[in-house]
């Protein structure tokens, strides 16, 4: 019974060999396996039939010889962390709880970020070793052989404030997969931020704010809280720090005022500023401000909505000065003071106009400085003050005008006329001049006047009191 499917094998050899020459050999289109149990009526149903490249690729597949364990992409990982503790004081004390996988043999690192201040770490291992990163900042943390690590550190980061009571702080955090953060902030129902945006719950309890965090994957976060404004004791702390330049004119005194406030502890709606007697107030300028008015001897400011931290303040204002009787007169300069606030310091700056001379009479409460080291160019007097002083006095004196001429004359005479025409170069020092008066001769009329100074030229009086007047441009 065996014989028949031998000779159909040797009869296709036969052919095969006879056909070598002309091309080269197909494979058979199917090979039934096992081969010496061929299907009679229903193939499926005793064998698997399979093409031959398909079977000739499954047989060599399966005698290739195993190939080489892939090696890790990396010596050593972190795989999870948790930072808890709190924040006491101006710095915060956290306890690190890690655990890192080491998959090559002998030793492996893993890294850890430059800004994480580490205290102290102890390993379940005392083989596990914590050095600086010889090739650059950061710490190393040295892992014996393969396997899971855990290790426990002590970590401290500092806590900033700002001067409207907010508080900050920088966590850098290991680079790990996963990570928590536990921390309590001494403040009871503080309000937090958090960059970048991260999966926060906060809770109060005894003692202040519970925050935890899922951190993992992330490299640093900032975190930003301060009391809430119903939890702030006290009345509104407001400091203030002016700058103030003050203009001496011939019938006015100008001041530009620059406050700066800070206000602390809750926010303020409105302000009370104290104002020098006679002033009048041009303009105010203030983020936020809805309006202001002046009631009495004060200036009341009211803004859109209670304001706290950093407040800037600008004031113009103005007090007019009656004619002096004299060349000689005495003033005085009250600063502008915030009702209320706790601490007032600043700088006062005088002025004067061309043609006007400043003396200071007495500056107590004042100390002197130099207006170009303050700030004050051009200043003819600089003073600093640490609290509210008393008015500044000083005397104004108008200063007479120094004239210098130097004449060109040229005189032409004709049969009917005599012509002179004269070039002035006029030098005016210690005070401004706006107009300038000469005698004219009986007999001379004025043909024409220029120059780029020369406002208006005209002749007044009659006779012997015909005078000459040029009005200049200022």
């Amino acid at each position: 019974m065996k014989l028949l499917p031998l000779a159909a094998l040797l009869i296709l050899a036969a052919v095969g060999s006879a056909s070598w020459a002309a091309e080269a050999p197909t494979p058979p289109p199917l090979v039934y396996v096992p081969y010496d149990k061929v299907p009679a009526a229903d193939p499926k149903a005793a064998s698997v039939l399979l093409p031959y490249e398909e079977f000739r690729r499954l047989w060599e597949a399966s005698q290739r010889p195993l190939g080489e364990p892939g090696k890790p992409p990396t010596g050593a990982a972190l795989t999870t962390f948790e930072l808890s503790g709190a924040v006491s004081g101006e710095r915060a004390l956290l306890r690190l709880s890690g655990s890192a996988v080491a998959f090559a043999p002998g030793w492996s690192s893993v890294a850890l970020p430059p800004g994480l201040l580490v205290a102290e770490l102890k390993g379940e291992d005392e083989r596990l070793v914590l050095e600086r990163n010889p090739a650059g900042d950061g710490l190393l943390l040295h892992l014996p052989g393969p396997g899971t690590w855990r290790f426990t550190a002590e970590v401290a980061a500092p806590v900033a404030r700002d001067a409207a009571g907010g508080r900050a702080l920088e966590l850098a955090l290991p680079n790990a997969g996963g990570g928590r953060l536990d921390l309590l902030l001494p403040e009871a129902g503080a309000e937090l931020a958090v960059a970048p945006a991260l999966a926060v719950d906060t809770r109060p309890e005894a003692g202040g704010t519970r925050v935890r965090a899922v951190v993992g994957g992330q490299g640093a976060i900032k975190m930003t809280w301060r009391a809430p404004v119903a939890a702030a004791a006290g009345e509104a702390l407001v400091l203030c720090d002016s700058r103030t330049t003050v203009t001496v004119g011939e019938r006015s005194l100008a001041a530009e005022v620059a406050l700066a406030l800070t206000i602390l502890r809750r926010p303020l709606a409105d302000l009370a500023l104290r104002l020098p007697a006679g002033v009048q107030v041009l303009a105010v300028e203030a983020p936020g401000l809805r309006t202001w008015e002046v009631a009495g001897d004060e200036l009341r400011l009211h803004a859109r909505e209670p304001r706290e931290g950093a407040l800037p303040v600008r004031l113009r204002l103005e007090r007019l000065l009656p004619a002096a009787a004299g060349a000689t007169r005495a003033l005085d300069w009250a600063t502008p003071l915030v009702r209320g606030a706790e601490r007032q310091t600043g700088l006062l700056a005088l002025r004067g106009d061309d043609g006007l001379a400043l003396a200071v009479a007495g500056h107590d409460g004042l100390a002197q400085v130099d207006p170009r080291e303050a700030g004050a160019e051009g200043a003819a007097a600089a003073f600093r003050f640490l609290s509210p002083p008393p008015p500044l006095a000083f005397t104004v004196q108008r200063l007479e005008p120094d004239l210098r001429v130097q004449l060109h004359q040229l005189v032409r005479l004709a049969q009917d006329e005599t012509r002179i025409e004269v070039v002035a170069e006029l030098a005016v020092r210690r005070a401004g001049v706006f107009a300038l008066s000469a005698p004219l001769p009986a007999g001379w009329e004025l043909v024409d006047a220029g120059g780029l100074a020369i406002d208006d030229a005209r002749v007044v009086g009659e006779g012997a009191a015909r005078r000459l007047e040029l009005a200049l441009r200022a």
